[in-house]
């Protein structure tokens, strides 16, 4: 049977690793996260200052569905931090986002090889997955659009903190990977 805990894995890719984050993560994410430009073009700006990242590490502690840990496998160096969330069993379907990655590898293939390791593995449980980016975070709308995502209508929890909605369905990341 499917649920929330299905999704409290940790996952290889060939250039990362995705952990569940633990308290002892918090030194090595906000190192990466204190840095005020990952967030600028970000609903929430001012994640960058410590008590405001605190409030959003200590939220991914407590998501349902965990909270990744982005460790890069070559210098074993923490790189960012990405979740999955809103796991809805009847279509069924989850959200994956609150991602951030160190500027350093911003323009690379971090951001896609990240996104493949999860897409993989959620596809094999899932029909769909959705993503929530914020309207002015261009550089993430772009990123995304290099995956089969189409528009989705907002939903109200979309709309209250101002993101735009997207779905990927199975069949359309199976096509692309194929």
């Amino acid at each position: 049977m499917l649920t929330v805990d299905t999704f409290k894995v940790n996952l290889e890719g060939q250039s990362f690793n995705l952990v569940q984050t633990e308290p002892q993560h918090f030194d090595a994410l906000y190192q990466v996260a204190s840095d005020p430009e990952l967030w600028v073009q970000h609903p929430q700006s001012d994640r960058w200052k410590p008590d405001v990242f605190k409030r959003f590490f200590e939220a991914g502690l407590q998501n349902p569905e965990g909270c990744f840990t982005i460790v890069d496998r070559s210098s074993g160096e923490v790189v960012g931090s990405t979740r999955f969330y809103g796991f809805n069993a009847r279509e069924p379907s989850i959200r994956l986002g609150y991602s951030f990655v160190a500027r350093s590898l911003w323009g690379g293939a971090a951001n896609q090889a990240v996104k493949h390791t999860q897409l993989s593995f959620l596809f094999q449980h899932v029909d769909a997955v959705y993503f929530e980016i914020g309207e002015r975070n261009t550089r993430s709308q772009k990123a995304l659009a290099k995956f089969p995502v189409e528009s989705y209508p907002q939903d109200e929890r979309a709309i209250q903190v101002g993101n735009l909605l997207y779905r990927m369905r199975r069949d359309a990341y199976i096509e692309m990977t194929s």
